[in-house]
């Protein structure tokens, strides 16, 4: 069995490029590397990609934080560890809700709402920059893939 095992890590070491665990792994480090460079660009030295779900995730109109944390796949406990820290940045605010004084309401500070929209207006141009390595048609498909294994992944989280 060990002659085995050995010829097939060899083998796979040799189809590392097109390892499915390792591009999802380096396009991870490598969008997180492009986007905390141009987060300091913008002024935010002190922001952690880490933080990002959080944000990304908050509606203009404000989100309470249990659906916060839903939203971005925390405990409850770890989101507002993150919250306190956002607080500091003053990237965001939290109030009562007006309709269920139980519950708390989180909302983008004006600094919150602008590192969003930077944030977003750069990753546009990166994308738009990938069309000097990527038909468009094939980045769309791209796109809807990694789409539907996200939601394969989504719908078979409890199994």
């Amino acid at each position: 069995m060990e002659v085995h095992i050995e010829s097939y890590l060899r083998e796979s070491f040799t189809k590392r490029e097109c390892n499915w665990g390792r591009i999802i792994s380096m396009l991870k480090r490598s969008f997180d590397e492009w986007a905390t460079w141009k987060l300091r660009e913008n002024g935010f030295e002190e922001f952690k990609m880490a933080y990002m779900p959080f944000l990304m995730n908050i509606h203009p109109d404000g989100e309470t934080t249990t659906d916060l944390a839903i939203k971005a796949r925390v405990t409850k406990q770890a989101m507002h560890k993150v919250m306190k820290e956002l607080i500091k940045m003053d990237l965001i605010t939290m109030s009562q809700n007006e309709i269920d004084k139980r519950k708390q309401m989180i909302y983008l500070t004006e600094r919150g709402k602008y590192l969003v929209y930077k944030s977003k207006m750069e990753v546009e141009g990166l994308v738009k920059s990938y069309g000097d390595f990527i038909e468009p048609a094939d980045f769309e498909i791209t796109i809807r893939t990694l789409n539907k294994i996200l939601k394969y992944h989504h719908n078979n989280e409890k199994q």
